[in-house]
């Protein structure tokens, strides 16, 4: 029982992360053009779209952006990975062990990944956007692709369980109901 109510714990904790990067956050950063903050851009920026963006920002606007990167960004991804990583290890319950470790090797990339995109970010946000790197701006996007990349590879693994669990449970119900 006390699994049970971690692992429902852990899940409000991630969507709860998740809601306040979304809700409290995703406002706050918008810029006149309606440019969607760089972590919440799946397929990246190219060098004038980053350089349009930060140049759109205001300095309270990057300075909120530095401060959540520091507190929602750094629990998100560990958060999530832990939640893929739990889910698979329920869902496979000592078989099909190369299934959760596939998920969990997925999810820890995507949050590798999420990271190295995080420093990126925080690198372009800290720099002058006149000046900024277009090297910084091509690494940010490289991260963001793996990231979403990986994480979506994480999920689909994910499902594959969690569709696996529920077939053998409604064949297994089928099963004792025919007998």
């Amino acid at each position: 029982m006390r699994r049970v109510i971690a692992y429902w714990a852990l899940f409000v904790a991630t969507f709860g992360v998740y809601g306040l990067m979304v809700a409290w956050s995703l406002p706050a950063l918008r810029v006149p053009d309606g440019s969607l903050p760089f972590d919440l851009r799946p397929r990246g920026y190219d060098y004038s779209q980053a350089q349009s963006y930060l140049t759109a920002l205001t300095d309270a606007q990057v300075e909120y952006y530095l401060w959540t990167q520091q507190l929602l960004d750094l629990a998100f991804p560990a958060l999530v990975t832990a939640l893929v990583i739990w889910t698979s290890l329920w869902a496979t319950k000592g078989r099909h062990w190369t299934l959760r470790w596939v998920a969990g090797v997925f999810a820890v990339a995507a949050m590798v990944f999420d990271y190295l995109e995080n420093i990126a970010v925080r690198m372009m946000l800290q720099s002058d956007p006149a000046a900024l790197d277009p090297k910084i701006a091509g690494w940010a996007t490289m991260m963001t692709e793996l990231k979403s990349a990986f994480g979506t590879l994480a999920y689909s693994v994910l499902l594959v369980l969690l569709i696996r669990v529920a077939w053998n449970k409604f064949f297994a119900g089928k099963r004792k109901n025919e007998a």
